[in-house]
């Protein structure tokens, strides 16, 4: 810090209070760029840090770990399987947890029959592998969501998501 010109009187009150003031300013800027970069990387909605890819056996699941409420956003799972599936159809499984924290707006490509069962919601697919099946959905409210998806009798895929306001 500078010292006052000769002969101007500055008193001890006034030097602890300037020096606060310029510590505080110091603080200031290190928060605005420390929520400047976790914005750009994704901790606070869509971006790197935000993205997550997660697989199980054949299940290949993307996400974003990172949502708002009442924004859309995407979940894609691809299935990889090396052989064309029994009786034709793939089965997905997803837990009825984290659906009770989103509104399903529409799956792609539309599936061949959709019931709920023990808490979930069973989706039956007609696809052949490589292929690829999307989810748009709504979380409704901030928090965190925590669930699972299962492709035919399949461990689940555990993901978990924040939603911000």
């Amino acid at each position: 810090m500078r010292r006052p010109p000769e002969g101007i009187p500055i008193d001890a009150e006034s030097l602890r209070s300037h020096r606060a003031a310029a510590r505080m300013r110091r603080t200031s800027w290190v928060l605005v760029a420390v929520v400047l970069v976790a914005g750009l990387a994704g901790a606070l909605g869509p971006g790197a840090l935000s993205r997550s890819r997660l697989r199980n056996g054949a299940l290949h699941l993307e996400l974003s770990r990172v949502v708002h409420a009442h924004a859309p956003t995407e979940i894609v799972l691809r299935i990889m399987n090396d052989s064309p599936p029994r009786g034709g159809f793939e089965r997905l499984r997803i837990d009825g947890r984290w659906l009770a924290g989103v509104e399903i707006e529409s799956v792609f490509p539309e599936p061949e029959s959709a019931a709920t069962r023990d808490e979930a919601l069973v989706l039956d697919f007609r696809t052949d592998p490589p292929a690829r099946i999307g989810l748009r959905v709504l979380p409704l409210r901030p928090g965190v969501l925590r669930g699972t998806i299962a492709l035919n009798a399949d461990a689940p895929c555990a993901f978990e998501q924040w939603v911000l306001p």
